[in-house]
């Protein structure tokens, strides 16, 4: 039997995913509303959902989104600080109790699970925001269903910007208001935003100009959103995505900062709980949008996102490489000023994004556990994972490159380690379904994440292009040392056992991932790598 003791709609829902997660067992379990803990014994199994606040039998102390499973005699307990915190228990539950895996979009029931028994635990998260921010994927199947992947895994919040909400937000907000996501809306929506006044502008830099008259309208804009959709927790507003030149910069970043506070007072002007954030980012590789000038004075009123564009994905976020290096003391600075501020810092992180990691896509799984644990020491208060579709080419196979399946190798891990889970646990449950070769699988990925990652070290100096756009580059210095890296990392394909059936690469496309084994896509995907690197390799060779 199910006993809930609120009709919140979020506790709804958990009690009929409970239920359905059971029913897929063939277990059929009654369902039992109450506003009361009964202790007496019962002639059968309960499972009681409730809030913290009203259990009463042992005083807890749960973070932010955090719950708490226990078993008093034949009872389970899962009890959330939130309703939310309650739906992430259930699913803890059918993870420890039946066996449920939530790695890929398609949930699956382990063959070979055996339960063990209840062990009395608090599950707190690592950090307080975890989510998944989409620019520009119009397709709202796809989008719910990483909102229902996102809840089996932790995360609590959705980021869209303006005008993908503006398309597809109706066919998302039942989903995710039943889940009580936390939503942002923002990114780079300045010229949605302001819709045929555009053309009043002469440049982006002169919006943020103090007395803009623009500025008035675009606020009135968003209060107006955020009135229709009452979802919305967050504005998170960003400067188009062009570099601001150092003339501009002495006054830019304070007349952002100081609109994105006006934008603030009008929001709570007109009693929308919704806060607010600016972005600190390097757009077109402008230091000075991500390092802070001294005469900039960071906002007692607005929060700050934190967003480093060029990373080297092969190294530590504490290297001693000179952009790495100096993107972490930023990072430091910020997060100093925020402190003193008692405002929060949020990074944005590319782990899913195809444009900087290109189609030389690399598993990230190690350099994300050591990302969250400097994240964590370093107390920031979230981070968010972007997603960004593969960018087609003409002369690549990515007509027929899975990239949603291929993103999710990273996505996962992030969304696990985000909240603190074990590593062990992830990776493992990662790779059981790749059976009796699973630990072979995994250390190709580990060893290919190695040499893989380190191709977005080019992304700097090769700005615009990347290492996949030799037909961009007009610098040659830097040619045999990218065709000996590039030969470099084959060589460690070339050496693995990887067998595909040579007759399933024609029916593969980039969106019938879910036809294949999990296996199948994984081979899929190194075969392209393989593919890839040969076809980038050589193009840089011509340039010799």
């Amino acid at each position: 039997m199910i006993i809930y003791f609120s009709n919140h709609q979020t506790i709804l829902f958990a009690v009929a995913e409970l239920r359905r997660l059971h029913m897929k067992l063939n277990i059929n379990l009654a369902i039992q509303f109450s506003n009361k803990v009964n202790l007496l014994v019962s002639t059968e199994r309960r499972i009681i959902l409730m809030l913290e606040k009203d259990f009463q039998l042992e005083k807890l102390q749960l973070a932010s989104d955090g719950f708490y499973i226990t078993q008093i005699n034949e009872d389970v307990y899962i009890v959330g600080e939130s309703e939310r915190a309650i739906l992430y228990g259930v699913y803890q539950y059918a993870e420890e109790q039946l066996g449920y895996r939530f790695v890929g979009l398609k949930e699956v029931v382990q063959d070979d699970f055996t339960p063990t028994d209840i062990q009395t635990k608090v599950y707190n998260p690592r950090l307080k925001r975890r989510g998944t921010i989409v620019e520009t994927i119009r397709d709202p199947q796809y989008i719910i269903q990483l909102i229902d992947w996102g809840t089996k895994n932790g995360l609590n919040e959705f980021f869209f910007t303006f005008f993908l909400w503006d398309e597809i937000g109706t066919y998302l907000y039942r989903e995710l208001e039943k889940r009580n996501f936390n939503i942002t809306l923002g990114g780079h929506s300045l010229s949605f935003l302001l819709g045929e006044k555009v053309q009043e502008l002469e440049e982006g830099a002169a919006f943020f100009s103090k007395g803009s008259e623009l500025q008035e309208y675009v606020i009135q804009q968003i209060i107006a959103n955020c009135q229709r959709n009452p979802i919305v927790r967050r504005i998170s507003l960003w400067p188009e995505d062009v570099g601001i030149t150092e003339k501009d910069y002495s006054t830019f970043m304070p007349n952002y900062i100081s609109f994105v506070e006006d934008l603030k007072e009008g929001l709570s002007t007109n009693h929308l709980d919704v806060e607010v954030e600016h972005i600190v980012y390097n757009a077109g590789l402008e230091w000075n949008m991500l390092e802070r000038n001294m005469n900039t004075q960071p906002s007692s009123e607005v929060d700050v996102l934190y967003a480093f564009w060029g990373r080297n994905y092969g190294e530590s976020l504490l290297t001693q490489e000179e952009n790495q290096s100096r993107a972490y003391q930023a990072l430091e600075d910020w997060k100093a000023q925020v402190d003193q501020k008692h405002t929060s810092l949020t990074v944005l992180e590319y782990y899913s994004d195809h444009f900087m990691l290109s189609e030389l896509f690399p598993p990230l799984m190690q350099r994300i556990e050591a990302d969250m644990k400097v994240y964590e020491d370093l107390g920031v208060e979230g981070v968010l994972n972007l997603i960004v579709p593969v960018h087609q080419k003409q002369d690549s196979l990515e007509v027929r490159y899975a990239w949603k399946w291929v993103q999710m190798m990273n996505h996962y891990f992030y969304a696990g380690l985000s909240w603190g889970k074990d590593f062990h646990i992830l990776s493992d449950r990662f790779f059981h379904s790749f059976g009796e070769r699973a630990n072979f699988y995994r250390e190709v990925l580990r060893q290919l994440e190695g040499k893989l990652a380190s191709h977005t070290a080019y992304n700097i100096p090769l700005f615009p292009a990347r290492v996949i756009d030799p037909e961009k580059v007009t610098e040659l210095s830097n040619v045999s040392e990218i065709v000996s890296y590039l030969d470099d990392v084959l060589g460690i394909i070339k050496e693995q056992s990887i067998n595909l059936d040579p007759s399933l690469i024609p029916i593969q496309q980039n969106d019938n991932f879910s036809s294949f084994t999990q296996e199948e896509n994984l081979l899929f995907y190194l075969h392209h790598i393989k593919v890839t690197l040969e076809l980038i390799r050589d193009k840089w060779r011509n340039k010799q």
